[in-house]
């Protein structure tokens, strides 16, 4: 595969590379956080940073490449933007196999694929991830502002590949028809015109209107919440809780019932959820599924202490509901740290449990 001369883009790149359309949307939803809202001494609001804002928009790329593998779009004047090709910009730099070389002043070299196919059509890129997590809030999300366009049928969407069993329930769950997309090439795609939806998720932060599009979209009723439910991870390959089984008896006798996330529809799912007075288990991409949960739920998430992501803790906040969490002790290889298992001590987790529970009473 030919190396190409490539840079990281900065704001005087932006003119040759692309446009933000915000006018679109703008009439529709505002950035977020507002302005107004109450932050603290050192300009944070809640969890939120200073300074970080989410402005849900499109952009729109002419002659752009998108790399498959590595999600990379590349830019017609041959530069990239970390923030537009994954929630996470400096991870992006760390981790994307098709940099290489880079260097301090931003510039490198990008692996291009031989293969590349070209669209000569407009067209939107949704993407897809195997992750639930990413899935939901990172890709299906899009769709939200995608409703806001006018002229749909005169551009085609596309998925980085084929959808999963989940991600079909989830379109059919939507009522968008699986097979209505374009699919990336398995080297590359260059674009006339690719409009990119963003703005709406970040680190471990999700535009609430976009949360709120997607409870209205796929939950049907928001029963009493009454369940108290136990995610298990049993069936992981990786950062499993090893003592899983010990946990649940000590909270089977508070009424507790174990939930195997994988072995349920995507509609099973948003059911439970939907229906928990509180959830307990070991963080996994299962948690996705509180956006569905009433925001008096309490959630109580069992982190490995080699993979402590806030994920969930923010989601938890904007949906209002209360998070707890425990770490546990790694118990397996030293040379692949995040991937480890672990244990808990099922004590201190009862002990959490009979807390909130106890405090809800109150």
């Amino acid at each position: 595969m030919p190396l190409v001369q490539a840079r990281v883009g900065g704001e005087s790149d932006v003119e040759g590379a692309f446009k933000f359309l915000f006018s679109q949307v703008g009439r529709v939803t505002s950035p977020w956080p507002d302005a107004a809202l109450p932050r603290d001494d050192e300009g944070y609001y809640g969890p939120v940073p200073p300074n970080f804002l989410l402005r849900p928009g499109f952009v729109l790329f002419e002659g752009a490449t998108v790399i498959k593998n590595t999600s990379m779009i590349l830019c017609r004047n041959n530069t990239f933007y970390p923030q537009l090709c994954y929630h996470n910009p400096s991870r992006f730099l760390e981790v994307c196999g098709s940099i290489k070389n880079l260097r301090q002043d931003g510039s490198c070299e990008v692996d291009m694929p031989d293969e590349i196919d070209y669209v000569d059509q407009p067209a939107v890129l949704i993407g897809n991830s195997d992750v639930y997590y990413f899935w939901l809030f990172y890709h299906v999300t899009r769709f939200w502002l995608m409703q806001m366009v006018q002229n749909q049928n005169e551009v085609e969407c596309f998925l980085n590949k084929k959808t999963n069993s989940f991600q079909k329930q989830t379109l059919k769950l939507l009522q968008i028809n699986s097979n209505d997309f374009g699919y990336l090439n398995l080297g590359a795609t260059k674009f006339r015109q690719l409009y990119l939806p963003t703005g709406i998720h970040r680190w471990s932060f999700t535009h609430p209107k976009a949360i709120e599009w997607l409870r209205g979209e796929l939950l049907s009723t928001q029963s009493h919440p009454y369940r108290r439910v136990f995610l298990s991870r049993r069936d992981a390959a990786r950062r499993r809780l090893l003592n899983e089984e010990e946990i649940f008896d000590r909270l089977k006798p508070y009424g507790f019932e174990l939930v195997i996330p994988t072995t349920l529809s995507v509609a099973e799912q948003i059911t439970v959820f939907s229906q928990a007075e509180i959830i307990v288990g070991p963080h996994g991409s299962g948690f996705s599924n509180i956006v569905f949960a009433s925001p008096q739920a309490k959630v109580i998430e069992i982190q490995s202490p080699d993979w402590n992501l806030g994920f969930y803790r923010s989601l938890a906040w904007l949906m209002g509901q209360r998070h707890r969490q425990i770490s546990g002790f790694s118990q397996g290889i030293l040379d692949k740290p995040k991937g480890q298992d672990y244990v808990v001590d099922s004590r201190d987790v009862a002990n959490l449990v009979i807390e909130e529970l106890v405090e809800k009473e109150r």
